[in-house]
Protein backbone atom coordinates (compact mmCIF):
# COMPACT_ATOMS: atom_id res chain seq x y z
CA UNK A 1 0.00 0.00 0.00
CA UNK A 2 2.84 2.39 0.83
CA UNK A 3 4.46 1.61 -2.50
CA UNK A 4 1.24 2.34 -4.42
CA UNK A 5 0.83 5.64 -2.54
CA UNK A 6 4.37 6.64 -3.43
CA UNK A 7 3.70 5.74 -7.08
CA UNK A 8 0.51 7.82 -7.19
CA UNK A 9 2.27 10.79 -5.59
CA UNK A 10 5.17 10.40 -8.01
CA UNK A 11 2.80 10.36 -10.99
CA UNK A 12 0.90 13.40 -9.75
CA UNK A 13 4.04 15.53 -9.27
CA UNK A 14 4.69 16.22 -12.99
CA UNK A 15 1.02 17.17 -13.50
CA UNK A 16 1.16 19.59 -10.56
CA UNK A 17 4.35 21.13 -11.91
CA UNK A 18 2.75 21.63 -15.34
CA UNK A 19 -0.31 23.29 -13.82
CA UNK A 20 1.86 25.54 -11.63
CA UNK A 21 4.02 26.55 -14.62
CA UNK A 22 0.93 27.32 -16.70
CA UNK A 23 -0.52 29.48 -13.94
CA UNK A 24 2.71 31.45 -13.55
CA UNK A 25 3.17 32.04 -17.26
CA UNK A 26 -0.35 33.29 -17.98
CA UNK A 27 -0.15 36.68 -19.80
CA UNK A 28 -2.34 39.35 -18.14
CA UNK A 29 -5.13 40.73 -20.30
CA UNK A 30 -4.20 43.88 -22.23
CA UNK A 31 -5.18 47.23 -20.78
CA UNK A 32 -8.20 48.82 -22.46
CA UNK A 33 -7.42 51.81 -24.75
CA UNK A 34 -7.37 55.20 -23.04
CA UNK A 35 -9.06 58.31 -24.50
CA UNK A 36 -8.53 61.03 -21.93
CA UNK A 37 -10.56 63.75 -23.64
CA UNK A 38 -13.20 61.61 -25.30
CA UNK A 39 -12.44 62.80 -28.84
CA UNK A 40 -12.07 59.30 -30.31
CA UNK A 41 -8.27 59.36 -30.58
CA UNK A 42 -6.55 57.02 -28.14
CA UNK A 43 -3.33 57.46 -26.22
CA UNK A 44 -0.44 57.59 -27.11
CA UNK A 45 -1.55 58.81 -30.53
CA UNK A 46 -3.40 61.87 -29.22
CA UNK A 47 -1.11 64.91 -29.40
CA UNK A 48 -3.79 67.17 -27.89
CA UNK A 49 -5.07 65.04 -24.99
CA UNK A 50 -7.17 67.79 -23.38
CA UNK A 51 -9.37 68.99 -26.23
CA UNK A 52 -13.07 69.49 -25.69
CA UNK A 53 -15.15 66.39 -26.26
CA UNK A 54 -17.28 68.40 -28.73
CA UNK A 55 -14.28 69.45 -30.81
CA UNK A 56 -13.84 68.09 -34.32
CA UNK A 57 -10.28 66.80 -34.37
CA UNK A 58 -7.79 65.53 -36.92
CA UNK A 59 -6.26 62.06 -36.74
CA UNK A 60 -3.63 63.34 -34.31
CA UNK A 61 -6.33 64.39 -31.85
CA UNK A 62 -5.86 68.14 -32.39
CA UNK A 63 -8.69 70.47 -33.46
CA UNK A 64 -8.70 71.50 -37.11
CA UNK A 65 -8.02 75.12 -38.07
CA UNK A 66 -9.07 75.49 -41.70
CA UNK A 67 -8.17 79.15 -42.13
CA UNK A 68 -4.98 79.01 -40.04
CA UNK A 69 -5.90 81.87 -37.72
CA UNK A 70 -5.09 80.02 -34.52
CA UNK A 71 -8.75 79.53 -33.56
CA UNK A 72 -9.98 75.92 -33.89
CA UNK A 73 -12.84 75.38 -36.30
CA UNK A 74 -15.33 74.36 -33.62
CA UNK A 75 -14.87 77.76 -31.90
CA UNK A 76 -14.38 79.83 -35.06
CA UNK A 77 -17.29 82.15 -35.85
CA UNK A 78 -15.54 83.32 -39.05
CA UNK A 79 -13.93 80.20 -40.50
CA UNK A 80 -12.87 81.87 -43.76
CA UNK A 81 -10.64 84.71 -42.60
CA UNK A 82 -7.67 85.73 -44.73
CA UNK A 83 -4.71 83.38 -44.11
CA UNK A 84 -2.27 85.02 -41.73
CA UNK A 85 -4.69 87.77 -40.69
CA UNK A 86 -4.97 88.65 -37.01
CA UNK A 87 -8.12 87.25 -35.45
CA UNK A 88 -9.96 87.73 -32.19
CA UNK A 89 -10.73 84.88 -29.81
CA UNK A 90 -13.85 84.09 -31.86
CA UNK A 91 -11.83 83.73 -35.08
CA UNK A 92 -13.12 86.91 -36.74
CA UNK A 93 -10.62 89.05 -38.59
CA UNK A 94 -9.42 92.16 -36.80
CA UNK A 95 -9.02 95.55 -38.37
CA UNK A 96 -5.87 97.61 -38.33
CA UNK A 97 -4.31 97.89 -34.87
CA UNK A 98 -4.64 101.01 -32.78
CA UNK A 99 -0.90 101.48 -32.39
CA UNK A 100 0.23 103.09 -29.17
CA UNK A 101 3.36 104.88 -30.41
CA UNK A 102 5.21 106.71 -27.66
CA UNK A 103 8.43 107.54 -29.48
CA UNK A 104 9.33 103.86 -29.23
CA UNK A 105 9.56 103.94 -25.46
CA UNK A 106 6.53 102.10 -24.19
CA UNK A 107 8.08 99.83 -21.56
CA UNK A 108 11.37 99.76 -19.69
CA UNK A 109 13.50 96.65 -20.07
CA UNK A 110 12.05 93.66 -18.20
CA UNK A 111 9.11 95.72 -16.92
CA UNK A 112 5.34 95.62 -17.37
CA UNK A 113 4.78 98.93 -15.58
CA UNK A 114 2.85 101.60 -17.48
CA UNK A 115 4.88 104.78 -17.87
CA UNK A 116 3.30 108.28 -17.67
CA UNK A 117 3.24 108.84 -21.45
CA UNK A 118 1.63 105.42 -21.94
CA UNK A 119 -1.14 106.35 -19.50
CA UNK A 120 -1.80 109.59 -21.41
CA UNK A 121 -2.08 107.63 -24.67
CA UNK A 122 -4.47 105.16 -23.07
CA UNK A 123 -6.57 107.99 -21.65
CA UNK A 124 -6.90 109.38 -25.18
CA UNK A 125 -7.94 105.94 -26.40
CA UNK A 126 -10.66 105.79 -23.75
CA UNK A 127 -12.01 109.15 -24.94
CA UNK A 128 -11.94 108.06 -28.58
CA UNK A 129 -13.86 104.82 -27.90
CA UNK A 130 -16.35 106.60 -25.65
CA UNK A 131 -17.13 109.00 -28.49
CA UNK A 132 -17.87 106.22 -30.97
CA UNK A 133 -21.45 105.16 -31.54
CA UNK A 134 -20.66 101.53 -32.31
CA UNK A 135 -20.09 98.99 -29.58
CA UNK A 136 -16.65 97.43 -29.80
CA UNK A 137 -14.51 94.82 -28.13
CA UNK A 138 -10.76 95.22 -27.76
CA UNK A 139 -7.91 92.79 -28.22
CA UNK A 140 -4.68 93.78 -26.47
CA UNK A 141 -1.46 92.13 -27.63
CA UNK A 142 1.78 92.40 -25.67
CA UNK A 143 5.28 92.08 -27.12
CA UNK A 144 8.90 91.99 -25.93
CA UNK A 145 12.40 92.22 -27.33
CA UNK A 146 14.49 89.06 -27.64
CA UNK A 147 16.55 89.46 -24.47
CA UNK A 148 15.96 86.47 -22.19
CA UNK A 149 14.37 83.11 -22.79
CA UNK A 150 11.31 82.62 -25.00
CA UNK A 151 9.30 81.30 -22.06
CA UNK A 152 10.14 84.29 -19.88
CA UNK A 153 9.38 86.76 -22.67
CA UNK A 154 6.03 85.11 -23.33
CA UNK A 155 5.07 85.60 -19.69
CA UNK A 156 6.38 89.20 -19.73
CA UNK A 157 4.36 90.05 -22.83
CA UNK A 158 1.23 88.64 -21.20
CA UNK A 159 1.85 90.81 -18.13
CA UNK A 160 2.22 93.88 -20.34
CA UNK A 161 -1.08 93.15 -22.05
CA UNK A 162 -2.73 92.58 -18.66
CA UNK A 163 -1.40 95.91 -17.34
CA UNK A 164 -3.01 97.75 -20.27
CA UNK A 165 -6.33 95.91 -19.88
CA UNK A 166 -6.40 96.65 -16.15
CA UNK A 167 -5.76 100.36 -16.79
CA UNK A 168 -8.44 100.66 -19.47
CA UNK A 169 -11.01 98.90 -17.30
CA UNK A 170 -10.19 101.18 -14.38
CA UNK A 171 -10.48 104.34 -16.47
CA UNK A 172 -13.82 104.11 -18.21
CA UNK A 173 -13.95 100.94 -20.31
CA UNK A 174 -15.11 98.52 -17.64
CA UNK A 175 -18.10 97.43 -19.72
CA UNK A 176 -16.07 96.36 -22.75
CA UNK A 177 -15.04 92.80 -23.50
CA UNK A 178 -11.27 92.36 -23.74
CA UNK A 179 -9.22 89.64 -25.33
CA UNK A 180 -5.59 89.71 -24.29
CA UNK A 181 -2.64 87.74 -25.52
CA UNK A 182 1.13 87.75 -25.22
CA UNK A 183 3.28 87.18 -28.29
CA UNK A 184 6.62 87.28 -26.50
CA UNK A 185 9.50 88.02 -28.85
CA UNK A 186 7.89 86.31 -31.86
CA UNK A 187 6.70 89.40 -33.77
CA UNK A 188 9.40 92.10 -33.71
CA UNK A 189 8.89 95.33 -35.62
CA UNK A 190 12.61 96.14 -35.62
CA UNK A 191 15.94 94.45 -35.10
CA UNK A 192 16.94 93.31 -31.64
CA UNK A 193 20.63 94.05 -32.23
CA UNK A 194 20.41 97.72 -31.14
CA UNK A 195 18.93 99.44 -28.06
CA UNK A 196 16.63 101.46 -30.31
CA UNK A 197 15.31 98.35 -32.04
CA UNK A 198 14.71 96.54 -28.77
CA UNK A 199 12.83 99.55 -27.41
CA UNK A 200 10.48 99.45 -30.42
CA UNK A 201 9.77 95.79 -29.80
CA UNK A 202 8.77 96.37 -26.16
CA UNK A 203 5.23 97.39 -27.01
CA UNK A 204 1.51 96.70 -27.01
CA UNK A 205 -0.91 96.69 -29.93
CA UNK A 206 -4.61 97.22 -29.46
CA UNK A 207 -7.17 96.00 -31.99
CA UNK A 208 -10.82 97.01 -32.03
CA UNK A 209 -13.56 94.90 -33.53
CA UNK A 210 -17.29 95.36 -33.63
CA UNK A 211 -19.35 93.21 -31.31
CA UNK A 212 -21.69 92.65 -34.26
CA UNK A 213 -19.12 90.17 -35.58
CA UNK A 214 -20.00 87.78 -32.77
Amino acid sequence: MKTQGRLRASAAAPLFAILLLAACSTTPPPEPPVDLDGDGVYEPFDFCPSTSSVAIVDKDGCPGDTDGDGVPDYLDKCADTTPGAAACAYGCELGDPIVIDLVNDEFDFDKATLKPDMKVALDNLVKMIAAEQNSVDLTVVGHTDSTGTEAYNLDLSQRRAQAVVDYLRAHGLQDLTFDQVGKGESEPVDGNDTPQGRAKNRRVEIFSHSTAQH
